[in-house]
């Protein structure tokens, strides 16, 4: 995961798309940690959320 996030630093300087890209690596390496299943599915949902969130920033910059 931390090769595309450089390839992605290398690619723009957008502080927020930069930011929210980390947010994702970071909730997603998290998922692991759950100690349940409850916990797992909530981080689960908070690193679907986090990706689509940086879809929607990122986009704009792809589409350009």
């Amino acid at each position: 995961m931390g090769e595309p996030l450089t390839e992605l630093q290398l690619l723009t300087d957008d502080p927020r798309v930069l930011e929210l890209a980390t947010h994702v690596v970071d909730v997603t390496f998290a998922l692991h940690e759950a100690p349940d299943r409850a916990d797992r599915d909530r981080r689960g949902h908070l690193a679907r959320a986090a990706h689509n969130t940086f879809v929607v920033a990122a986009g704009p910059l792809v589409r350009a």
